[in-house]
């Protein structure tokens, strides 16, 4: 009896999810067929919007919900608060689905035609010129932070954005002067030493051949495995530096990410 209530549940579930995307495919296609027979951009206009407030009103903020805020024109709006709306609404998706150029375009528009200088819309600000514009960044930073401390986890976007390791040039450097020292530097000594040993042990054969005069040998061993070799040794440096970065970019990312949501979760973006 128990499973058998559990089933009946789960289907319960799985029907009314089923249906409720029904209803809202039929909905989408309705206002489809409307704009269809509408004769100018005017008359699209309203049913447009409608769609896209249909997939923000079940919280699908995807590239399909972007792709209809797209096709809106927003100067064919002729209520001011709902054209107002319309471009936070677009900045946000666009900031969401990672289009910072498109979020930009909505952004600036919006706040043209609002002059909206409140926290939650500077804030929106901040993250998509995150990618763009590190001084407005920083500038308004500190204008937050001058409302409320917590803004000041809102650095740690220009730290990720502007993050570079250091020294890449004195890491290769070391592996041209002595094979494996920059492996090593890396924090790899095994794989450096490793390096050395076999680097060593090719210029021992082609010194002993040499010797033996067999220069052909020499040649093919020398230009051949020794050049490869040595050059693989510098691209391996420059690897495993490019690895260490992006590490350290990733956990550079993670704690802003989780500074970010936590910030959010006091100062929530909204779609209106």
């Amino acid at each position: 009896m128990r499973r058998s209530t559990i089933v009946f549940i789960i289907l319960t579930a799985c029907i009314s999810e089923l249906r409720s995307q029904d209803f809202f495919a039929s909905d989408l296609l309705a206002l489809e067929r409307k704009i269809y027979v509408c004769k100018t951009d005017s008359e699209k206009t309203p049913f447009l919007i409608q769609k896209l407030n249909l997939y923000i009103s079940r919280s699908d903020y995807s590239m399909n919900a972007l792709k209809e805020a797209r096709r809106i024109n927003y100067e064919l709006i002729s209520m001011p608060q709902q054209r107002d709306r319309f471009l936070w609404n677009a900045a946000l998706l666009c900031q969401l689905n990672q289009q910072s150029d498109y979020a930009i375009y909505y952004y600036n528009r919006y706040k043209e035609k609002t002059g909206d200088s409140s926290i939650t819309t500077t804030l929106l600000e901040i993250l998509i010129q995150s990618s763009h514009d590190t001084s407005l960044v920083s500038l308004l930073t500190e204008r937050l932070s001058s409302k409320d401390s917590s803004f000041h986890c809102l650095k740690c976007l220009n730290t990720m954005g502007s993050y570079e390791k250091r020294n890449r040039a004195a890491y290769i450097l070391s592996s041209v002067v002595v094979p494996g020292l920059g492996t090593a530097l890396e924090g790899y000594p095994l794989k450096g030493l490793n390096s050395l040993l076999i680097s060593a042990a090719i210029t021992y054969g082609v010194v002993a051949l040499v010797q033996s005069q067999d220069y052909p040998a020499a040649i093919l061993i020398g230009a051949g495995l020794g050049v490869k070799f040595y050059i693989g040794n510098i691209r391996l440096t420059n690897k495993l530096f490019t690895d260490r970065e992006s590490r350290q970019k990733g956990m550079l990312a993670e704690n802003c990410k989780h500074s970010m949501n936590e910030l959010l979760k006091k100062y929530p973006l909204q779609f209106k």
